[in-house]
C-alpha cells in the first residue's frame, strides 16, 4: 500500500512538473512568435530590393523608403545623418548611359551653387556646391535596366561632407 502511495505521489509530481514544462515551452514559443514578427524595416528594405534592382550596400539598420509618381518612382535608403541616398527611377530617355550621365553632368554644371567636379566617371560623378559660403558634396550615378533609368544622388534635403557624398557613391557604384 505504501508502494502505490509511493507511487502516486510520484505521478502527481510528473503530471505537475510536466504541466510546468508545458505551461513554460507555451510562453516561450508565444514570445518567440511574436518578437520575430518582423519589422517595418525589413518589410521596407525587401519590398526596395524586389522593386530596385542593384545592390546598394546601406549602412545596418538603415531605413528604406518608396514614393511614386506617375511614372517617377523615388527610392530613399537612410541612416540618421551619416548615409542618405535617393534613387530615382524614370523611363529611359535613352540606352546609352553616357548621354544620361551627361544630361545629369550639364543640369548640376548649370546650377550658380555649382564649384567644382570632384571625380568624373563614365557612369557618374562627384561634384562640390558652395552655398552661402558652406560647401556641400553631392553625386549622381546613372544604370539602366529593363528602359529604366535608375539616377542614384545623395537626399537633397542634406548636406554631406566630401568623404560622406563619396562613401555614398561608393556604396551604390
Amino acid at each position: 500500500m505504501k508502494e502505490k502511495i509511493k507511487a502516486l505521489g510520484s505521478m502527481k509530481l510528473l503530471n505537475a512538473f510536466s504541466l510546468n514544462v508545458r505551461i513554460i515551452l507555451l510562453f516561450s514559443v508565444i514570445f518567440f512568435l511574436t518578437s520575430c514578427g518582423g519589422n517595418d524595416n525589413g518589410q521596407k528594405k525587401e519590398n526596395i530590393k524586389q522593386k530596385l534592382p542593384f545592390k546598394v550596400d546601406a549602412p545596418w539598420g538603415a531605413n528604406y523608403e518608396t514614393r511614386e509618381y506617375n511614372e517617377v518612382t523615388s527610392y530613399i535608403i537612410s541612416k540618421d545623418d551619416e548615409y542618405a541616398v535617393e534613387v530615382i527611377a524614370t523611363p529611359a530617355g535613352s540606352e546609352d548611359i553616357a548621354t544620361i550621365k551627361n544630361e545629369q553632368l550639364n543640369t548640376v554644371t548649370e546650377s550658380p551653387y555649382f564649384s567644382r567636379l570632384i571625380l568624373n566617371e563614365p557612369n557618374g560623378f562627384i561634384f562640390e556646391m558652395v552655398v552661402d559660403s558652406s560647401k556641400h558634396y553631392d553625386f549622381r550615378l546613372v544604370k539602366l535596366r529593363d528602359n529604366t533609368q535608375y539616377v542614384f544622388q545623395t537626399e537633397l534635403t542634406r548636406v554631406f561632407s566630401e568623404w560622406e557624398a563619396r562613401s555614398m557613391y561608393e556604396s551604390v557604384k
